[in-house]
């Protein structure tokens, strides 16, 4: 997607990607993006020898394109895709260098979400304007707030019983409700699915 307005992305389940940058790729002049309660899978057991490289990636690759999505906001996904590539880029969501051109306040926020891989700081830290309370499987965490851990989920992405997702999520950034509709509580869950 290259362009639009208040865009909504939510309730999905996406699965592999033959070719392309990501799963879930927008740039352009998009103002106001919203990606939440969605499922990532970056595995399918009828294709068993290949994985998934990238679930999200934001803004184009060059520095000098002008319009890339703004006061985007990725929030309580469960993103499980994310396996290193050739080129060595290994991240599930990537945040383009476009995003240097771009204010601080304009920039994506990115919360509450278990993200697969996140090995390449530069390309999502970097160009945040907020990370928050994101469990991380393998790779660093952007701040403070977020946590490199196994996050304890079935292969659909469904929390397990004591998984370190419940009741972990930023009330500040958490959507009303899940994927499935359930609504979440005082105290929500991080990812798509409230336990």
């Amino acid at each position: 997607m290259t362009g639009g307005r208040s865009i909504l992305i939510e309730g999905n389940r996406f699965g592999l990607v033959y070719h392309g940058a990501a799963q879930l790729y927008l740039n352009g002049d998009i103002r106001g993006l919203t990606i939440r309660n969605n499922v990532f899978l970056g595995t399918d057991p009828a294709f068993p020898d290949f994985a998934g490289v990238a679930a999200i990636t934001l803004g184009h690759h060059r520095t000098d394109e002008p319009a890339v999505p703004v006061r985007a906001r990725i929030v309580n996904n469960t993103i499980l895709t994310g396996t290193p590539r050739a080129n060595g880029w290994a991240s599930s969501v990537y945040l383009t260098p476009s995003y240097l051109n771009v204010p601080l306040e304009l920039r994506p926020i990115v919360a509450n979400n278990v993200i697969g891989l996140a090995a390449m700081p530069e390309r999502l830290c970097a160009l945040a304007s907020v990370s928050s309370r994101n469990i991380v499987r393998d790779g660093v965490a952007c701040s403070d707030a977020d946590a490199v851990l196994d996050p304890m989920l079935s292969e659909s992405g469904v929390p397990l019983d004591g998984s370190p997702v419940i009741d972990q999520a930023d009330p500040a950034w958490s959507t009303g409700r899940d994927l499935r509709g359930r609504v979440r509580d005082d105290l929500p869950d991080i990812g798509a699915f409230e336990f």
